[in-house]
């Protein structure tokens, strides 16, 4: 399926991309952005992780860019250049399906894994898709041309460095080392120049190289989850520089559905918001009665009105104190609009402790869904500067159907137990929009439960004083 290019009025010549949608052609790392977690009654749960780059390339962007699931096909854990043109004639699945995607923008990041698998840089040999070599330029050569040719964008991504002191496994030496330097130097002054216009270098080095380690290639401490693929510290830079390339590509800017108090479902705004009670902070919804203490956890203040709030039992175990508080301004100022949730106390040692705060769509707002309708989730979410202990702030669209089967979609989940997002909101805090663009849910009239969840995750055994806050939540139907 080609992609559609537009050109500028000033400029005729100049191609851009007809759409803010992000696929991946690569392996693990992209790859690591969508994690799919299904097990037991649920079917299906997928998710875009705050540990990965192009979630924080959409949120970074305010929903401008957008990580879309259809189009993630293209990366795979595991996978060498070779496996992912292809061999034996036939085109391999991954640029397969990133050539065939609806996104007109696909980040590339291939190279590393060719490396324990002893690949040569650049054997010069002439590569073409289905019938991959062993050396990696050729292969990358086959795939951008493909891509080219399908009308895509491509921001290229040097492989990050690999491997530290205590994580040494990953550590490259010798040639493949050396390799591994000369893939960057051939991404960075050799491929923008085979594809102007087309491909853009992106080097992930300057954000994430040990300089001091005393060998050469490893990556900083604590920037990885194991020496290889990087956690939240390093997505975000990685990020940045991505998203600095997408703004100067003229790609239409995308309406982002930051809903007004009368944005809703209706026959003149069909992709409206399902449930209209959503702007869950400000003065015109109604507040509750917080529950009833759950084990350790003591609420606080209030809740909203229509509005759940539960601790689950890894939290109960701790000694933690949960307030609501309505009526609360952004961390980018405006209107005192956003709701909060505000924890203190001590985290118990199990894992996966969480505060979830949910709406069930009512009767009512399950009335104009009809089967084969797809739904997808959008909110505003902030964790405000110099807080400690969260492991993760993501929000939910949870599907109950056919007989208790579970279909979850989440944006921004993370288990982030090192501190990394400590460091990250010491200063600054960080203010995103939480946009289910690319996922979506798709229903069968079976549906017994809606419910969309903002959930805060906490880090084990450790100190929490978290402040997260919360506005235009919203289940919406998705194109």
């Amino acid at each position: 399926m080609a992609v559609r290019l537009l050109t500028s009025a000033l400029d005729g010549t100049r191609l851009r991309p007809a759409n803010g949608l992000m696929g991946a052609l690569g392996h693990s790392i992209p790859r690591q952005g969508l994690i799919d977690n299904a097990s037991g009654s649920f079917v299906r749960d997928i998710a875009f992780s705050i540990g990965s780059f192009p979630w924080w390339v959409s949120a970074l962007s305010k929903g401008q860019f957008i990580a879309d699931f259809a189009s993630w096909g293209g990366a795979v854990s595991g996978t060498t250049t070779q496996q992912m043109v292809g061999t034996g004639g036939s085109a391999g699945a991954q640029i397969t399906a990133a050539i065939n995607s609806r996104a007109s923008i696909i980040p590339m990041m291939v190279e590393t894994n060719d490396r324990p698998a002893g690949f040569t840089l650049d054997d010069g040999s002439v590569v073409t898709l289905g019938n991959g070599g062993t050396s990696t330029i050729p292969n990358t050569k086959a795939m951008i041309n493909g891509l080219v040719a399908a009308g895509k964008f491509i921001p290229l991504l040097v492989d990050p460095p690999r491997g530290t002191a205590g994580l040494s496994s990953p550590r490259l030496s010798g040639t493949q080392l050396q390799y591994h330097g000369g893939y960057r130097d051939w991404v960075l002054n050799t491929a923008p120049g085979l594809w102007p216009g087309r491909v853009f270098p992106i080097d992930t080095w300057p954000d994430g190289q040990n300089t001091v380690s005393g060998l050469a290639g490893d990556v900083l401490d604590n920037f990885t989850r194991d020496g290889l693929h990087p956690g939240t510290l390093y997505a975000r830079p990685i990020a940045q520089r991505v998203l600095t390339v997408l703004q100067g590509l003229g790609v239409p800017l995308r309406q982002v559905p930051i809903q007004g108090m009368i944005d809703i479902y209706s026959a003149s705004n069909p992709l409206g918001a399902i449930a209209p009670s959503t702007r869950i902070g400000g003065t015109g919804s109604g507040s509750a009665a917080m529950p009833a203490n759950q084990g350790g956890v003591t609420y606080a203040g209030n809740r909203p009105s229509g509005y759940s709030i539960n601790s689950n039992s890894a939290a109960q175990g701790g000694t933690m104190t949960v307030t609501g508080t309505r009526n609360v301004a952004s961390l980018n100022g405006g209107q005192a609009d956003m709701y909060q949730l505000g924890t203190s106390g001590t985290s118990s040692a199990t894992a996966g402790a969480s505060t979830t705060v949910q709406y069930a769509l009512s009767a009512g707002d399950k009335t104009p869904l009809v089967a084969g309708n797809k739904l997808t989730v959008f909110g505003e979410l902030e964790i405000a500067a110099g807080g400690t202990g969260i492991a993760g702030v993501d929000l939910q669209l949870i599907r109950t159907y056919g007989g208790g089967l579970v279909e979850r979609i989440r944006t921004g989940y993370a288990d982030e137990t090192t501190g990394a997002l400590d460091t990250l909101i010491a200063s600054s805090g960080l203010s995103w929009l939480a946009d289910g663009a690319g996922m979506s849910v798709t229903l069968d009239g079976t549906e017994t439960d809606i419910s969309f969840y903002v959930t805060v995750m906490y880090q084990p055994s450790a100190t929490i004083s978290a402040t997260v806050r919360m506005r235009n939540m919203a289940v919406r139907r998705a194109a």
